[in-house]
């Protein structure tokens, strides 16, 4: 059986903090599952903000090359995603948000001979995916999911399971139970992926 492929992505400036802590915590689940992991901090890439060119440079999905280039291509291999983000103004980080708006260029829009739009998904491999939000003051993790839900189609990626710690820089944010379900979840990805039910 192939090895199953986990990217991890941590959306916060703040290494070892509470976001890249859970991340990590599910990465681990993932790797002790039998997967190979990765993991990269969004604020360590050069990414250009999205420039609206309406362009889709085939076999390339960018006109830019910078830090978006990596991704794109771990996109295209792995089996699961592991995204965490801290809450600014309820949503998510501005790391995340470049990333998530330069993936526009995943999806062609088409009309077809009757004028009704297709949406055409370039990236074929579908996969799994666990969202981590994090926050300190706000409670509802509905704007933030608007728009990983978008990012979801883009990127063939079905959302499985959504972590929220709340008072993150309180003694009651219930950490050491949340690195558990973490842990679990990137545990999850692993043995209930198609690529692990089709070996049984």
């Amino acid at each position: 059986m192939k090895q199953i492929y986990i990217l991890g992505l941590v959306g916060s400036p703040r290494k070892g903090k509470n976001t890249d802590s859970l991340v990590q915590s599910a990465l681990d689940g993932a790797k002790d599952a039998g997967a190979k992991t990765t993991k990269i901090y969004l604020n360590d890439l050069k990414i250009k903000p999205c420039q609206a060119c309406i362009k889709h440079p085939s076999p390339k999905y960018c006109i830019y090359n910078d830090g978006m280039t990596k991704l794109y291509r771990l996109f295209e291999s792995v089996d699961g995603i592991i995204l965490g983000t801290p809450a600014y103004y309820e949503t998510i980080s501005s790391q995340t948000k470049l990333m998530i708006d330069r993936c526009n260029c995943l999806t062609k829009i088409k009309k077809n001979q009757t004028g009704k739009l297709n949406f055409l998904r370039r990236i074929k491999k579908p996969k799994r995916g666990v969202f981590i939000w994090v926050s300190d003051c706000s409670t509802n993790v509905k704007p933030a999911l608007a728009s990983i839900k978008f990012w979801c189609l883009d990127v063939n990626l079905k959302l499985v399971k959504t972590l929220i710690m709340i008072r993150s820089e309180r003694k009651d944010n219930r950490k050491d139970k949340l690195l558990s379900e973490a842990y679990q979840a990137g545990k999850n990805l692993v043995l209930f992926s198609p690529q692990s039910q089709s070996s049984v």
